[in-house]
């Protein structure tokens, strides 16, 4: 007899199973990440958490844009009326809401504080996006119940829809994608001192690899569910993995090259534009090398200057001067330099330093 599981009972699996995919996803990017640097063992350091909060980061928009995106598709095609007019009620609502969880994703992984004031860039219309779209997509709905209660009917088929109600709840969806689309001009042009040097190629080829890694997935699940004989639904199984597995691959290369060096180190990306400065101060005076004095204060052994924290692991701190290879601005350039790295173990640090670069500058 087959053995059929409750989903509670499946729900360990599931969460092991999401949990390896999302910290692998997470050590995958670092390692990609890194290897550009010269640092492929800095990586290599595989138990880390810190593993999991970039393998969300990566996975988290594929994972919402394509539930939204088949979410709609199912009530196009189970909607009750025709294809073509669930089409035009739907797509509206469809681009608020991806719109909504793409300014979202841009909100959470690129802004930070503006160069001369105190205020978080691209807060101020995500805020209008957000409030614009929770509140006036609820009440065009509830306003179209009212309509249809006046006028004493609640359609049930297309026969039913007078021209005239078709045609306001269209127009007014569609005018609030023109004002929302408005409010996204304003917060493009908020993020532009933040997004500087972004290559919006590599990001899209990110969000592209992400919808169709969702396609690709549904219409597997759909062709399995077809199947009625055993053999052909593992046979279906077994390919299904064979192709979504590299793409997978490629998604989060994707995000490692096209994202992962735009979101702010503080937040534990790969851009240390922002990154705050530590000085290490060592147990015992070095033994400087001819390359390595541009790393220690001058006249001193076992003191840095203020340096940027490229990595760590367990056993070393792998650290870069901002003056170098054009500076973190361009370290996080594909093809750009990179600057020389400064390891040091830990067993020979007596303290750690950290201070802004706002402290820093008003030092110099």
């Amino acid at each position: 007899m087959p053995n059929n599981k409750s989903i509670f009972e499946l729900l360990p699996q599931y969460v092991a199973l999401s949990a390896g995919i999302i910290y692998a996803a997470g050590f995958l990017v670092v390692l990609a990440f890194l290897d550009r640097f010269g640092l492929r063992e800095a990586g290599a350091d595989f138990w880390k958490l810190r593993y999991m909060h970039i393998g969300i980061l990566c996975l988290a928009l594929p994972l919402i844009l394509n539930g939204t995106i088949l979410s709609l598709v199912y009530l196009i095609l189970h909607g009750k009326f025709d294809r073509a007019v669930m089409w035009q009620r739907l797509i509206p609502i469809g681009m608020l809401l991806i719109n909504l969880e793409i300014v979202g994703f841009f909100m959470i992984m690129f802004t930070s504080q503006g160069a001369n004031s105190a205020s978080i860039s691209g807060l101020s219309p995500l805020l209008w996006i957000i409030g614009i779209t929770l509140v006036g997509v609820p009440a065009l709905l509830v306003i179209e119940r009212i309509i249809e209660r006046v006028a004493g009917r609640v359609p049930t088929n297309v026969g039913e829809l007078s021209s005239a109600s078709e045609a306001y709840t269209v127009i007014t969806r569609w005018l609030l994608v023109v004002a929302i689309a408005g409010l996204d001009v304003w917060f493009i042009i908020d993020l532009q001192s933040t997004l500087t040097k972004i290559q919006p190629a590599l990001a899209l080829t990110y969000v592209a690899f992400s919808i169709l890694l969702g396609v690709l997935i549904s219409t597997a699940s759909v062709y399995q569910q077809r199947q009625t004989n055993e053999g052909r639904k593992r046979a279906v199984s077994v390919l299904s993995f064979s192709i979504i597995g590299p793409l997978l691959y490629l998604v989060v290369l994707a995000f490692s090259y096209g994202v992962y060096q735009n979101i702010p180190s503080t937040r534990g990306g790969g851009d240390y534009t922002e990154s705050p400065y530590i000085i290490v101060v060592f147990k015992s005076a070095q033994q400087v090398a001819a390359d390595q004095a541009e790393y220690f204060v001058r006249g001193s052994q076992n003191t840095t200057i203020p340096l940027v924290l490229i990595e760590e692991n367990s056993w070393a701190l792998y650290l870069a001067n901002s003056a170098d290879a054009g500076g973190p601005a361009e370290w996080k350039q594909i093809g750009g330099r990179k600057p020389s790295i400064f390891i040091v173990s830990k067993t020979e640090v007596s303290t750690i330093h950290s201070a802004s670069r706002t402290t820093i500058k008003r030092s110099l």
